[in-house]
């Protein structure tokens, strides 16, 4: 299985009230920075059998535009094991029932996303740090002997390679 983890683009600041905060959309830098990393991802050839996301507003706008730009014609699926105090069990038993998925693209959180993608790769039960930037993305192969970071891309390199005022290279496709 390959996952592709995905911390959600940029957001502005944390709101004091969690509420309000779970409702925080992504601003303008947040929506060029998931299209681009869309559009590098859709350049590489990335495509997924399942999109799932944090349910909060800014993993799901990111996970939707990414979505759009790599042509993937699924629903986003919200999924609590990738809320920001989700914990490694939920993660596990996730990607328990993704079994038989080629790629899956994970949209979620600072520090929780990065915290799963550490243990995920990390060799004999120990924590790897990985420092995965808004609306950065890593590759990682899962199989039965462990799991290998391929890539891990930062939205300053994606700018770098692939410019955010460069055209799209897929039409928009019909989202159900």
């Amino acid at each position: 299985m390959i996952l592709y983890f995905c911390r959600h683009a940029n957001a502005g600041r944390s709101l004091p009230d969690p509420q309000r905060d779970a409702r925080r959309a992504l601003d303008p830098q947040g929506v060029a920075q998931a299209r681009n990393i869309g559009r590098l991802l859709a350049a590489a050839g990335v495509s997924a059998d399942a999109i799932w996301s944090s349910p909060l507003k800014r993993c799901m706008q990111t996970a939707s535009l990414l979505a759009n730009e790599i042509g993937y014609e699924g629903r986003v699926i919200p999924q609590t094991a990738l809320l920001p105090q989700a914990g490694i069990a939920a993660f596990r038993s996730l990607l328990r029932a993704g079994e038989g998925l080629e790629a899956v693209i994970l949209v979620g959180h600072k520090p929780s996303l990065a915290i799963l993608l550490g243990r995920l790769i990390a060799t004999s039960g120990a924590a790897t740090r990985v420092a995965l930037k808004k609306g950065g993305v890593a590759k990682v192969r899962v199989e039965a002997r462990g799991a290998r970071l391929e890539w891990l891309l930062t939205p300053k390199l994606a700018a770098l390679i692939y410019p955010p005022s460069t055209a799209k290279l897929r039409s928009k496709t019909v989202r159900k």
